[in-house]
């Protein structure tokens, strides 16, 4: 879909305005108001709303907005199209620079996850955001089941019962996969591999997996409005935009430069813009997305589930979309709205830890108690600050990276302390608070004897 690009033509703009327009640009009033409308990235909508200085009319005051624009942004064509019809525009506006240094700064780098997060807590925490990512990510797509029931299945290890938790499966096993290729460089074909295995046994057709579209009937629908939001290049087209994509991402340094963050970004806007595949695209945009980001060692990226943030705000998250396409293929938009959500994400992970050790302070008692070992003492945590937690054999044995026998011991030993009780499900136990939990918690937490 050809973008519908704002009318700026110096007719309708008035013979007035042009003579204007020098001591416009001097005014102290004006010049904040620019700023302002640059830092908040207004969009013309919002702009013809507000009440602009000097009595501006709504396309006078855009003209000033858009010029300040072109100033600061960078001019991308990541796509390499000859003639130049798919280019990026980004702003380096003020607030989008301060976000990439807050975001540098706490979430960049292999010594921050170490000094943010302790190292016993790291594989639990890790396995946690992955599942909240697979989980929220799913959801974003239509996906339906309670965060409760997806957890259980994914902690648990059994097989999904319906297609939504298999897109929750799907996208969990996807999130692992591609941890293993941060050190290599991305290919067509592993972009192929993120779609087929974050759509298996989800599809319509089976035969839309892991293969790109051979029709141009795809359209992608505003999930509000119902109208088209995007067409996309032709089917034709789609082999060699998904070559140029890749060797994008995997070059090192460009004409100009581009932050790594603001990279991260474009990779995911550019996956919803070719629209590869007949489905899935949005969750293998996201998984780009994160490959990108910790290829470029933004590790705490692996502990924040960034969709999660989209899912709260999903008409934002397809405005951000429609808002570039619509305005000079600006994509400020997409990454302004990327990066708040960025910093959200990192945000609520600093809250979770903090709450984590304030917990956890509370269960010193347990320490002291003295009859059991580090991992079982962990494990009574889990079960404390989660009523629901269930646990299998096989994921102690994960969390704590220790043989079958010695996590079945240990979940053994807490039930014969009255802590849990345990049931069988097929060929395996699982594990949940026992009927005496609580008051069992209360003794060691009173310092009572037992």
């Amino acid at each position: 879909m050809k973008p519908r690009k704002r009318s700026l033509s110096s007719e309708r703009l008035g013979a007035s305005f042009i003579e204007r327009l020098g001591a416009l640009l001097e005014n102290r009033e004006v010049q904040q108001y620019v700023i302002e409308a640059n830092d908040k990235y207004w969009y013309w909508e919002e702009v013809q709303h507000r009440q602009a200085p000097e009595n501006l009319k709504p396309h006078e005051a855009w003209m000033l907005i858009k010029t300040g624009r072109a100033l600061s942004a960078t001019h991308l064509n990541p796509l390499n199209d000859p003639q130049g019809g798919f280019a990026l525009n980004v702003s380096a506006s003020r607030w989008i620079q301060e976000k990439l240094h807050e975001i540098d700064l706490n979430v960049g780098g292999s010594l921050q996850s170490d000094g943010i997060i302790p190292k016993q807590e790291q594989t639990q925490l890790l396995l946690s955001s992955l599942m909240e990512e697979a989980i929220a990510s799913s959801q974003l797509e239509g996906a339906a089941t309670t965060r409760k029931v997806a957890k259980e299945m994914l902690r648990t290890k059994r097989k999904p019962r319906n297609k939504n938790e298999q897109m929750i499966a799907n996208n969990y096993e996807t999130i692992q996969l591609i941890q293993e290729w941060v050190k290599e460089e991305m290919t067509p074909e592993k972009i192929v591999t993120i779609q087929k295995t974050i759509t298996r046994g989800t599809l319509d057709h089976d035969g839309w997996a892991g293969r790109y579209r051979d029709n141009d009937e795809v359209r992608v629908v505003d999930v509000m409005t119902g109208e088209i939001a995007h067409i996309p290049p032709s089917y034709k087209e789609v082999p060699a935009y998904m070559e140029n994509l890749c060797a994008f991402a995997n070059k090192t340094s460009h004409e100009t430069y581009v932050h790594p963050v603001i990279k991260a970004c474009i990779l995911h806007f550019l996956i919803g813009y070719i629209h590869p595949f007949e489905d899935g695209n949005g969750r293998t945009a996201r998984a780009l997305f994160y490959w990108y980001m910790l290829k470029e060692h933004y590790l705490l990226m692996r502990y924040v589930s960034i969709s999660r943030i989209f899912k709260n705000a999903p008409a934002r998250y397809a405005k951000a979309y429609r808002y570039t396409e619509e305005d000079d293929n600006d994509l400020t938009y997409f990454v302004k709205y990327h990066l708040e959500a960025i910093v959200k994400g990192m945000t609520a992970l600093k809250e979770h830890i903090e709450k984590k050790q304030k917990e956890k302070q509370k269960l010193v008692a347990i320490r002291k108690w003295g009859n059991l070992n580090p991992r079982q003492i962990h494990i009574v945590s889990e079960f404390y600050q989660d009523a629901s937690r269930i646990m299998t054999i096989k994921e102690a044995q994960e969390i704590f990276a220790v043989v079958y026998q010695t996590a079945r011991t240990d979940l053994l030993g807490l039930m014969r302390e009255g802590f849990l009780m345990s049931k069988t499900e097929g060929k395996r136990m699982v594990f949940f608070r026992s009927k005496e939990f609580e008051n069992k918690m209360e003794q060691i937490l009173n310092n009572k004897n037992l």
